[in-house]
């Protein structure tokens, strides 16, 4: 069986699906298809949570087709756990507790009920390069002189190049070097 394509981020994609997306693909071509799996889940969060339900929908065909299920909103009464089970006595639990929405308030008196979870790992985007050289170019005025050489001047900030010359940029050879 094939596994299905992530779908490619886009230009309208904040930067959490940007980095869900990206990290589900990622895993997915290790083989990791369950940290995929979670890692798509979180870019249709983030999506639904952008107001882009469109967008929420084609990443849920792609995670229904990962064997992931479908990705539903906590609805009253819903129970949460961990997909994080490090099977000690401390993480297991016969019957999961009712948990409030956001928003809504515990009863005065009721207990309070604690899960104990591991903490789930977050990939952190890679770090830009340092990027190419930069160039301290100089704006100036060039024209041909007399026994075939060329006169140079540098132009001030509106500067333009008067008739008979060309307006051009001079550039050292080194990075990091500037005229002056």
């Amino acid at each position: 069986m094939r596994d299905p394509k992530i779908p490619v981020a886009d230009a309208d994609d904040d930067d959490e699906v940007v980095v869900a997306l990206e990290t589900a693909r990622t895993e997915l071509e290790r083989g990791s298809r369950d940290s995929a799996i979670r890692w798509l889940r979180r870019a249709v969060r983030a999506a639904q949570e952008q107001g882009r339900a469109g967008r929420a929908a084609a990443f849920e065909a792609v995670l229904v087709e990962l064997g992931g299920g479908t990705f539903s909103a906590l609805e009253e009464g819903d129970a949460v756990l961990s997909d994080v089970d490090d099977f000690t006595d401390e993480t297991i639990v016969d019957e999961a507790p009712k948990l409030p929405l956001p928003g809504s308030s515990r009863p005065r008196g009721a207990p309070v009920t604690k899960i104990a979870t591991a903490p789930t790992p977050v990939a952190r985007p890679p770090r830009p390069s340092k990027g190419p050289p930069t160039y301290g170019a100089v704006r100036v005025s060039v024209k041909r002189a007399l026994g075939g050489k060329w006169e140079v001047r540098p132009l001030g900030e509106r500067e333009s190049a008067p008739a008979g010359e060309e307006e051009a940029l001079l550039v050292p050879l080194k990075p990091g070097v500037k005229f002056g």
